[in-house]
């Protein structure tokens, strides 16, 4: 089984090209403290005042749960296309524990994280931890594809 996790919901076209006949799982995890911690960040560098921050909490937020939707929606028709078996959970919560649990649970042998490039404050917070994450996966394949 692979394990794909998009990071910043955005579709990426290398992850398709990627995708063998394996039954692949969607795990799509939204971790408000680290949308938090991205807002935070954005603060520190001057970027934002305090009243402005926590609008923008809460607009990330709902963003990236329309984009963790629209994300799902769309794999799981393009792997469907390629005769690949998908099944997906779009979760919220603690977003190591979350794959950590998912690996166990499905038994995953690969694990993909995929973003698209470009500038995002979420991703800056997520780099260390699924560069962590790859180290710590008892899993014979983690990667990132960006």
């Amino acid at each position: 089984m692979v394990l794909l996790i998009p990071v910043d919901m955005k579709q990426n076209p290398k992850v398709l090209k990627s995708m063998k006949d394996e039954d692949v799982h969607i795990l799509a995890v939204v971790d408000p403290k680290l949308v938090r911690l991205s807002t935070e960040m954005a603060i520190e560098k001057g970027w934002l005042g305090d009243k402005a921050a926590s609008d923008i909490y809460q607009f990330l937020l709902k963003q990236l749960r329309r984009m963790r939707k629209e994300f799902v929606e769309q794999m799981v028709k393009l792997l469907q296309k390629k005769g690949i078996k998908i099944t997906y959970d779009e979760v919220e919560g603690n977003f190591v524990e979350e794959v950590k649990k998912a690996v166990r649970l499905k038994n995953a042998h690969t694990v993909i994280f995929c973003r698209k490039k470009g500038y995002n404050p979420y991703w800056n917070v997520l780099k260390p931890i699924v560069n962590k994450l790859c180290k710590e996966l008892n899993v014979e394949n983690c990667k990132l594809i960006n």
